[in-house]
């Protein structure tokens, strides 16, 4: 998995990719997800997802993926949105690179640095921006912590 859309799968003894990569969005809407999913006993995925396009602006979403051991199908046809978190900027959601666990809590960290919405609507159309060329550091805002 990686900081976007699609994710793989790949046979655990040999390494090698299984199938066709998944486009999450297709079953779930986000429109990226972390690198770190964390798996439950039960051989449950949680992850969490980005969705900049929600009616209310951008959210951060709970993923929840059930197992699907010796499928052959992707284990996203029964993925759910189990939260949702309202990004406390519209325009400049946090970026995160993972999530934190507890037995009962889930754990998330809004840090300052942030992803410009706009400059990266702006590089699709005008200027090529890189993913990194969209973030930005803002020292002085406080960290959000939530549980």
């Amino acid at each position: 998995m990686t900081e976007t859309v699609f994710t793989r799968r790949i046979n655990p003894k040999t390494l090698e990719t299984i199938g066709e990569r998944t486009r999450i969005g297709d079953y779930v809407t986000v429109n990226s997800a972390t690198a770190h999913p964390h798996i439950l006993e039960d051989g449950t995925v949680l992850n969490m997802g980005s969705n900049y396009r929600h009616n209310k602006g951008p959210h951060y979403c709970i993923i929840q993926v059930p197992p699907s051991y010796d499928s052959e199908e992707t284990a996203f046809k029964g993925a759910k949105i189990l939260a949702e978190i309202p990004c406390s900027s519209k325009l400049y959601p946090s970026y995160y690179h993972s999530f934190g666990m507890t037995q009962d809590k889930i754990i998330f960290i809004e840090q300052p640095l942030y992803f410009s919405v706009p400059r990266f609507m702006m590089s699709q159309y005008i200027r090529r921006n890189t993913f990194k060329g969209c973030l930005f550091w803002q020292p002085k805002t406080k960290v959000i912590y939530l549980q």
